[in-house]
């Protein structure tokens, strides 16, 4: 007689004991492989007990580590098991290393002290086919979009003349960041937003851009070192509708969509599948120079203003649509921020407009008061304070920023 899933993991485990879910599975593993695939893959079953539904959710979690790829992540009590993709598995400290050479075995690889599982002339059974390569419908659905993927052209994304300029004044793990966070995020993106919510004032061209999120594994210091990322962040690329890649950051992790940034409906249009692979192509010679607290940069592409205070590594936390500030990555102190749609703040109040044609200038703790205005929100007062005081401290004389004739020709400088 055929035993259901259910029985057949009430053979292989016996009584429910007192041990850790980590050291049933790993039980039930060595005893029925086939249940611990199906279990995987299609869950306890519909008449599953907590004890099943649990072990099947652990379960699920091992088959997303071995789909994905994964790393341990050392934290308070033991480590997690961390995906690409970002989920998390805590395992306790005395189950850390058994854990690891289950993981191992499931994937068929070689533990330290012994070979790795020979495949050749062993039967598969369909159960552990899916669990490593998904059911026949998902396989074949993949198989057709790789294959859209290789046919369709490639996004080539780059920096625009003038932002690689500005790179030179900027800290140097912006530059450090670029060319190696943003790369592999463009490389191999854990979601892609094709659309971003600047407002129907902002450039069509920016409202139509792209914002590509990852989880590198390294994140890297002004000396170019590199070191763990931070925990529950993402990062993010944000590039125009043409391609021109303006800015890129780390920015916190929404906690219920692993691999996606915290309020993302508030700053993207829907997640779009690219058609194509896409690539972030930079200049070979690309240094970092000397940074320059006095300098701000304005970006044509994407109509924004960037002012670092200080060249502290940071992340970026969004403060409303035209302002984000940056934060120091270990104390959360305000190291400078971005001023975003500048060209309708510009019009909106042009007394701090300074006339310098074809150009214009403009102070940028005057830019920095009339966000303020537009967005008059009292939980954030303290916040445009820190920044108002912090820029006149650091600068030897008020910050000024140069933009383009284009924006010249918008107000009538």
């Amino acid at each position: 007689m055929t035993m259901n899933l259910k029985e057949r993991i009430a053979a292989a485990l016996g009584e429910p004991g007192q041990g850790s879910p980590w050291s049933e599975l790993m039980r039930l593993f060595e005893s029925d492989r086939e249940a611990f695939y199906l279990m995987a893959c299609h869950g306890g079953g519909p008449d599953a007990g907590p004890r099943a539904q649990q072990l099947a959710a652990l379960a699920g979690d091992v088959r997303s580590a071995i789909a994905e790829s994964y790393e341990f992540v050392p934290q308070e009590g033991g480590a997690a098991i961390t995906t690409y993709r970002g989920k998390k598995t805590f395992v306790p400290a005395e189950l850390v290393k058994p854990v690891t050479e289950f993981l191992r075995a499931v994937d068929g690889k070689a533990s330290n002290d012994g070979g790795g599982r020979d495949f050749i002339g062993a039967a598969v059974s369909e159960a552990e086919v899916t669990f490593k390569l998904g059911d026949p419908a998902e396989r074949q659905a993949e198989r057709n979009r790789l294959g859209a993927v290789r046919a369709a052209k490639p996004l080539v994304l780059r920096l625009d003349e003038e932002d690689l300029r500005h790179l030179t004044s900027q800290p140097p793990y912006v530059i450090y960041e670029l060319l190696n966070c943003a790369r592999r995020t463009v490389l191999a993106p854990t979601a892609v937003y094709c659309g971003l919510k600047r407002g129907g004032d902002s450039p069509a061209n920016v409202n139509e851009g792209w914002a590509f999120c990852g989880k590198p594994r390294k994140t890297y210091r002004n000396d170019g070192s590199p070191v763990a990322p931070p925990d529950r962040m993402v990062y993010v690329v944000y590039a125009d509708a043409e391609g021109y890649v303006f800015d890129w950051d780390w920015v916190v992790e929404d906690p219920g969509a692993p691999g996606h940034p915290l309020d993302s409906d508030m700053r993207f249009e829907e997640p779009n599948a690219l058609k194509g692979e896409a690539r972030l192509d930079l200049p070979r010679d690309l240094r970092p120079g000397q940074f320059d607290p006095a300098q701000a940069c304005y970006s044509s592409r994407g109509d924004c203003l960037f002012c670092y205070i200080t060249g502290k590594e940071s992340y970026a936390t969004r403060i409303n649509s035209d302002l984000t500030v940056f934060q120091q990555m270990e104390t959360g102190t305000h190291t400078g921020f971005k001023i975003k749609n500048v060209e309708r703040i510009v019009c909106v109040d042009r007394s701090i407009v300074i006339r310098d044609a074809p150009k214009i200038t403009v102070h940028v703790d005057s830019m920095l008061l009339t966000t303020q205005k537009l967005h008059p929100d009292e939980e954030n007062a303290e916040t445009y304070a820190v920044l108002i005081r912090a820029l006149l401290q650091t600068a030897h004389e008020r910050p000024r920023v140069r933009l383009p004739p284009r924006v010249a020709e918008t107000v009538g400088a």
